[in-house]
């Protein structure tokens, strides 16, 4: 899949915060893409993790980047069925706060 120690951190059930910034602070690219185009920052907002959404928006990441399905982070943090809708909230004000774009298309 052409994935990252970063994006691996995403895909843990457990919050991997701390070593999130460990990587980030290495050299880690927070904007770094899989073969299917998705960041880190993808992968937290498709997984519901606001902690780690807030610590790759803290190193600037690309909100408005998209997968080669054309979904940027907030889609795939909206798209999710399920979740507690003050997650998603949490998430959408970090992508917000980040300059994520709340009207680009898929």
């Amino acid at each position: 899949i052409g994935a990252a120690p970063l994006h691996y951190v995403c895909l843990r059930k457990s919050n991997h915060r701390g070593i999130a910034n460990i990587l980030l602070e290495n050299g880690a690219m927070v904007d770094g893409q899989t073969l299917a185009g998705k960041t880190a920052l993808h992968f937290a907002c498709e997984q519901q993790m606001p902690e780690l959404v807030e610590v790759f928006c803290m190193f600037a990441a690309n909100t408005n980047l998209t997968d080669t399905e054309g979904n940027t982070p907030m889609h795939l943090a909206l798209i999710k069925e399920g979740g507690r809708d003050t997650v998603k909230r949490q998430i959408v004000e970090y992508l917000l706060s980040s300059r994520a774009n709340c009207t680009h298309p898929n």
